[in-house]
């Protein structure tokens, strides 16, 4: 169940972060660029602490969910 969980959230958040690539015609709305925002290297630039501190507390808590479904390198 977890498993099928895991794989549906990554495919879901691979989804939408590839359309967020793709999006050449702006066709997204602005509030949709913020999922960017929740990758550690765009966190890391625009110093959001915020989100830095619930990447490493997920991380801490729950082990390599971050690496398994939220980044897309660690999806593929």
């Amino acid at each position: 169940m977890l498993r099928r969980l895991r794989i549906g959230i990554s495919a879901l958040l691979f989804v939408l972060i590839s359309f967020f690539f793709l999006d050449f015609a702006e066709i997204l709305p602005n509030s949709f660029h913020r999922l960017a925002h929740l990758q550690f290297i765009p966190a890391v630039l625009s110093l959001s602490i915020g989100i830095l501190l619930f990447l490493i507390v997920l991380t801490l808590l729950f082990g390599r969910v971050y690496c398994s479904t939220i980044c897309p390198m660690g999806i593929l």
